[in-house]
């Protein structure tokens, strides 16, 4: 099926079959299309933690998702974590330089030296504060009609406390104090009693205009 008909059939259910239970190899191909997404520089400013319905973590984080109905049905949450400013400096980009080719050529030192120039300017511009949180929005746009290949139903939340979700997860060891919470996917089957809605769009011709 094509791209665009997957994302015309797909939808966000508000309600998921919570007899469901999704299966790890679903999950990690799902998360494979995340990890493979474009991102500033290629340095993968996130990753994912996956919170099955199982999991003992999951009834202590269904509160600071505001205890949402479809969130409490699914089989999985997937958190995108991404990295803060300091992270990125101290450990995504030397790792990400480590794994270069030739990487103690000048030109590969130089990209380095400007990279690390770009994210300490970054650090003092409100306009960049939230700029790993927005990269993680890219990940879950390429998650979308991969679920949907797989006959997975997948709703975005990004709608959640999202300080308190960050405090929960370092005090619980998941992620490191220089990570936070970026957003958020949830896996699952819609849940066939609730009929789906109709997919209201823009126009076409209002939402694209081309200039030759």
């Amino acid at each position: 099926m094509k791209i665009n008909e997957l994302l015309l059939n797909r939808e966000s259910p508000r309600s998921f079959d919570s007899n469901y239970i999704i299966s790890n190899e679903d999950i990690l191909t799902i998360t494979e299309a995340m990890r493979l997404s474009p991102s500033a520089y290629g340095l993968l400013s996130w990753r994912t933690l996956v919170i099955k319905r199982s999991s003992k973590f999951r009834e202590e984080l269904l509160p600071l998702f505001y205890n949402q109905k479809n969130v409490t049905e699914a089989s999985a949450i997937v958190l995108i974590i991404v990295s803060e400013f300091d992270k990125l400096i101290e450990k995504d980009i030397p790792q990400y330089v480590s794994l270069m080719d030739d990487n103690t050529s000048d030109r590969v030192k130089n990209y380095e030296k400007r990279m690390l120039s770009d994210i300490n300017y970054a650090k003092v511009d409100p306009y960049y504060v939230n700029w790993t949180s927005k990269e993680a929005f890219i990940a879950m746009g390429a998650s979308l009609a991969v679920a949907e290949e797989l006959g997975i139903d997948l709703c975005p939340i990004d709608g959640v406390n999202k300080k308190k979700i960050k405090e929960y997860l370092f005090e619980n060891k998941l992620i490191e104090a220089n990570e936070k919470f970026g957003s958020s996917v949830i896996l699952g089957k819609r849940n066939i009693d609730v009929p789906k809605k109709k997919k209201i769009r823009l126009d076409k011709k209002e939402f694209t205009k081309i200039h030759d």
